[in-house]
């Protein structure tokens, strides 16, 4: 197969697995199964291409899994252990392949992903809002969870997260689009924002609160028209008085109000009871001090904790020990850094490094009080940062050895920048 058969049959693979990425009943997911094609599709049809920082981003990530592996020599249950640091090793080599991706051609490759992520979280928030109001009964059960929507995923903390890149995305949309699309882009991230909220998950509420905020204040700053920025304002606006106005319409209902008041709480009875999750935090930090090579992944809730940790780099830190935990932080903290200079330079994709830096960085929040080191989103974000900033990095050479000849691929003609 041409080069160009393998580009569109990859394009298909990227598209599909995003677009099932919002099915996660149970794992591994239809989205597991595109990821691990796509390890090995990518390389396959020379759609990558290898430099040093992507080699420092894999490395630093492998040492993630030297630590899981070390530490799950000590676990309890080895095979628990193991399985956790496999999903991070597929992870890790998956994010890298398609930020290398995404380097062949951040603008189209990015519109391409974030396209088939929208209509992702459309479906699920579709199947949230059709459990939480009961409309198909036999489903709600299915599509809730403790009166909070899940839609198509098993927990509603992980849905209400996967939302936000979506939400922030058809944001995007709407301030660089024009007329009927802009219009139908403020309505999903209103239809977005619905979802988030019921599924009362106080950290996609501030995830999405951090998201909004800071990709409405870089798009202000990096836009070059002002004409953008009165955009920009206005729509901010518009957005907190129609979000008053839902939450308004929601605390008309008895339930919806009770229970949105008790998850709006910052402190949480059952946080500070003496097995709650602030007592296993304090156990979580012992361990870390006595144990620096860690006790293994998954290793923490019922042998020396009713539950888990729900603090990723604490949790990290634990089960990877101080080598695979500090590992972990620091390309966390690498890639906010990046992320950050990256999204001040003037760029084709520049709108959508900030839909994706806004995104990450949100998600980097809510780690602190939850554990998010498996969530597929939280890669994908990570190579869309990445991605980007390889553009401005010197290709060395493809996956078989050749420089990347990108002249053969289709390449972007729509500006995405503001």
């Amino acid at each position: 197969m041409q080069a160009r058969g393998w580009y569109k049959v990859a394009l298909a693979v990227v598209w599909l697995g995003m677009a099932s990425s919002g099915i996660v009943f149970a794992e591994p997911a239809p989205v597991d199964l595109a990821l691990i094609v796509l390890i090995v599709l990518l390389p396959a049809a020379g759609l990558i291409s290898v430099s040093c920082p992507l080699l420092i981003y894999l490395g630093l990530w492998l040492v993630v899994v030297a630590g899981g592996c070390i530490g799950a020599i000590s676990a309890f249950d080895f095979s628990v252990a193991g399985k956790q640091v496999f999903v991070t090793f597929y992870l890790s080599i998956a994010s890298a392949a398609l930020a290398a991706f995404i380097q062949r051609d951040p603008a189209r490759h990015i519109r391409l992903i974030m396209n088939a992520y929208l209509l992702a979280a459309l479906v699920a928030t579709v199947a949230a809002l059709v459990g939480y109001f009961d409309i198909v009964p036999p489903l709600t059960e299915l599509l809730t969870e403790f009166g909070r929507a899940r839609g198509t995923f098993k927990d509603p903390n992980v849905y209400g997260a996967f939302v936000v890149p979506a939400l922030v995305y058809a944001l995007y949309l709407g301030i660089a689009g024009r007329g009927r699309m802009a219009a139908l882009a403020l309505a999903a991230t209103g239809f977005l924002l619905l979802g988030a909220l019921l599924s009362f998950s106080r950290g996609a509420w501030s995830n999405a609160a951090v998201s909004i905020a800071l990709f409405s204040l870089l798009s202000f700053v990096t836009s070059r028209s002002n004409r953008i920025r009165v955009r920009i304002v206005s729509l901010v606006v518009g957005a907190v008085i129609s979000g008053a106005l839902v939450l308004g319409l929601a605390l008309q209902s008895p339930a919806v109000s009770t229970l949105l008041l008790e998850r709006a709480q910052v402190e949480q009875s059952y946080d500070a009871l003496p097995n709650g999750r602030f007592a296993g935090h304090e156990i979580a930090k012992a361990l870390i001090v006595s144990h620096p090579l860690g006790i293994g992944p998954l290793q923490f809730s019922g042998n020396y904790h009713q539950e888990d940790v729900h603090e990723v780099y604490l949790n990290v830190l634990l089960g990877h020990g101080w080598l695979g935990g500090g590992a972990y932080i620091l390309v966390v903290a690498l890639t906010l850094v990046l992320g950050m200079a990256a999204a001040f330079k003037p760029h084709p994709a520049q709108g959508l490094l900030l839909v994706g830096f806004s995104a990450y960085a949100g998600a980097v929040g809510e780690g602190f009080i939850v554990d998010t080191d498996h969530w597929r989103h939280f890669f994908l974000l990570m190579s869309i940062i990445w991605g980007v900033y390889l553009t401005q990095q010197p290709a060395r050479t493809d996956a078989r050895g050749f420089r990347p000849a990108a002249s053969n691929m289709p390449q972007s003609t729509v500006s995405v920048g503001y």
